[in-house]
């Protein structure tokens, strides 16, 4: 057994990242929207909506099979989610009432690119099919 101090330079920069001022891109429905939606129609998920959060927070709503379990669930919202990764990627995933939630911050550190370090924030929310998607908080 061992700890993870080795991963924590990595989630300290991307920590670091998302505290930026103006970080998150603008635009996120351009610039993920596109490729969060080919990739849900590749995997037979219904697109139910999305919308920007005053906070920048890009959240898309989605409409699975009831019958994933939550291993399958996981693997389609990976594969969603490498559609729009970026260099450095955080995901946290809850299950609650009625749906379950990856939060993703995912974006690119100084040194990863020619252009400006930008970033992303998204919430995907995938509630099974014939069921009401939660209100979002």
């Amino acid at each position: 057994m061992a700890d993870g101090t080795s991963a924590a330079p990595a989630i300290a920069e991307l920590l670091e990242l998302s505290h930026r001022s103006e970080w998150v891109a603008e635009d996120p429905v351009a610039h993920l929207g596109a490729s969060i939606r080919a990739s849900l129609d590749a995997l037979g998920i219904s697109w139910i909506g999305d919308a920007v959060s005053p906070a920048g927070v890009y959240e898309v709503d989605v409409s699975h099979d009831p019958s994933l379990n939550r291993r399958a669930l996981r693997l389609a919202a990976w594969t969603v989610i490498g559609t729009i990764a970026e260099a450095s990627t955080h995901v946290r995933e809850e299950h609650g009432p009625g749906s379950t939630v990856f939060h993703v911050v995912t974006g690119m550190p100084d040194d990863t690119t020619p252009f400006a370090t930008h970033g992303h924030v998204v919430l995907l929310r995938f509630t099974p099919t014939g069921r009401s998607a939660p209100a979002a908080p």
